[in-house]
């Protein structure tokens, strides 16, 4: 009994224990808050009792994600080389070093003499470099005392003296240009055809002395930015005498105009003369012609094209309105190595006394003279380098002529010692090309040649026109104390005609002049030398050598040149 008794005991001291230790658990879970972690150990018998469950309330809240960017530092650790130095031995030697710019001289002066009283004189000075303004002075003089024929009876002294003037002046973006020269030129006629029977005549009928003199203004603007108009303009004024009492007044214009438009380059040239020739004081003979080209210009990377049209007056002439349409396409390949290049077009050419003088000197100055149209000019070729010392030219081109300026003699005038004038359709074919090859900074060569085959009309032959025309030189400079420049021309035969029966040669007929001689002109060679020694950078000697062959070839009919020319002299700048 006692042994059931104490077993009861037991039993309820246990069940009062656990109800105890519930309530206790209870009463600290209270305390603490509900929680989904509690750990209970049952000990015995047990009876579970489920709650309902106690949630917290847990609300969102924001959280910054920004993240900073991490800072890096590389510290360069030093780290000792060890170097051994070598010492060599260098002679003194002399620096040759080039200024920024070389020294700027006012003038210099040249003087020299030559065989067959030959002397030449040139004299220059100018104002050095200003930002406002410059000027400068510029004068030569070159003659000769015989040297050509064997007939004492005629003389054969020739002269040639200019004096050119200039002033600029500088505003922000104008720049007005005036200059003036005065001059005169004294020849002989001494290309007397030997089968026309010449009189007895004064000393003054056979030489002529031509006077000129005149003045031109030049304005030149620069643009701002590419849309700007930039303009330049010329204006001038010639006057020409003979002493035999023909006088030429002439005026000039001429000008560009350029902008960018959208990409386009817009452009206008203009030229224009008016010319009157006084032969006495009865008769004279003017000439007005006046050209305006517009252009537009286009680039495409390495494409470069232009399209317009010249527009062309000639106010007195035999067409007094003409329109040629210009165009002209260029390649660059590879950076300028090749360019192959076209372009077509034509205009008008102003025949005057002035400029026929500039291509024949012999020429009568009452000859009548009518303006050349070039209707067709169509050239094209291939030009380029090869690196910076190589430079070439290859061309093709076709040009047809109307009232094409031929020189024949006029024996009726002074036996045969003046040209006159003869007009005729001429077609001219060339090929040709030119080449130049620097070996060095101081030795350059260079060389070219003309092929032309001609397409007369009413003539047999273009008269006076070679049919080739080979050339080369070179230049050299040894250590800027001595140079040399020389050069050689091979000029292919040409014929010739007078305009009298009479006169050497085989009978031609000249087409509307009537009937006339003809002659041939032989090929000839012509070479050059000149030597320099420098002294300083202010004094140097010279010596040229001219016609080396010694050859009297005749670039006009009957008009043999000098033999062979020696000149000497020296040049001083100050």
């Amino acid at each position: 009994m006692n042994t059931g008794m104490n077993r009861t005991m037991r039993k309820l001291a246990l069940v009062s224990h656990l109800v105890a230790g519930g309530w206790t658990s209870t009463l600290q879970a209270q305390n603490q808050g509900d929680t989904l972690n509690l750990d209970v150990t049952f000990i015995g018998n047990r009876e579970m009792l489920l709650q309902d469950a106690h949630k917290l309330l847990a609300w969102p809240t924001l959280r910054e994600l920004g993240v900073d960017k991490p800072v890096f530092n590389y510290e360069l650790l030093p780290k000792r080389m060890v170097v051994e130095p070598t010492f060599e031995y260098v002679e003194a030697k002399r620096v040759d070093v080039t200024p920024p710019l070389p020294l700027l001289y006012r003038g210099y002066a040249r003087l020299g003499f030559g065989m067959y009283v030959s002397p030449v004189a040139e004299l220059s000075f100018t104002d050095l470099r200003n930002r406002k303004s410059n000027w400068g002075l510029h004068g030569t003089h070159r003659s000769s005392n015989g040297g050509f024929d064997v007939r004492d009876s005629i003389p054969e002294r020739f002269s040639n003296s200019e004096l050119n003037a200039w002033a600029k002046r500088f505003w922000k973006r104008e720049t007005l240009t005036f200059r003036g020269f005065v001059g005169q030129q004294g020849i002989s006629y001494l290309g007397l055809d030997s089968l026309t029977e010449v009189p007895v005549m004064a000393d003054d009928r056979l030489r002529e002395r031509f006077g000129r003199w005149g003045a031109s203004v030049h304005s030149e603007s620069t643009r701002k930015d590419s849309g700007d108009w930039a303009i330049e303009a010329d204006l001038a004024y010639r006057h020409l005498w003979a002493q035999s009492g023909v006088t030429e007044h002439t005026g000039l214009t001429s000008g560009l105009a350029s902008t960018y438009r959208d990409g386009l380059e817009m452009r206008l040239n203009w030229d224009g003369a008016f010319n009157r020739r006084r032969i006495d004081s009865t008769s004279s003979t003017d000439q007005v012609v006046f050209n305006v080209n517009p252009e537009v210009v286009k680039t495409s990377g390495a494409l470069r094209t232009s399209l317009g049209a010249a527009i062309v007056v000639d106010a007195r002439g035999n067409r007094p309105f003409q329109v040629f349409p210009t165009a002209e396409a260029s390649l660059q390949v590879l950076k300028g190595i090749m360019v192959p290049y076209a372009r077509i077009g034509g205009n008008v050419e102003n025949n005057r006394l002035a400029t026929v003088l500039a291509d024949n000197p012999y020429a009568n100055p009452e000859l009548d003279l009518q303006n050349t149209y070039r209707r067709f000019d169509f050239r094209a070729g291939l030009r380029g380098h090869v690196t910076s010392h190589f430079h070439y030219h290859a061309r093709f081109s076709v040009e047809h002529f109307e009232q094409y300026l031929y020189f024949v003699n006029d024996s009726n005038a002074i036996g045969g010692s003046q040209f006159a004038a003869l007009y005729d359709t001429l077609t001219v074919s060339t090929l040709g090309g030119d080449a130049r090859l620097m070996i060095s900074d101081a030795f350059t060569v260079f060389g070219g040649v003309d092929l032309k085959t001609y397409a007369t009309r009413g003539q047999i032959a273009a008269w006076n026109l070679p049919n080739m025309v080979w050339r080369a030189g070179l230049h050299y400079n040894w250590h800027d104390k001595f140079t040399v420049d020389a050069n050689v021309e091979v000029v292919g035969a040409r014929s010739a005609a007078s305009l009298s029966e009479d006169a050497t040669g085989a009978g031609v007929d000249l087409g509307a002049a009537g009937l006339g001689a003809q002659r041939e002109l032989p090929a000839f060679v012509d070479a050059n030398l000149k030597l320099e020694y420098l002294y300083n950078k202010r004094m140097s000697a010279w010596i040229t050598c001219s016609n080396l062959v010694g050859s009297r070839y005749q670039m006009w009919n009957n008009y043999p040149v000098q033999g062979f020319l020696a000149r000497f002299g020296a040049t001083y700048a100050f």
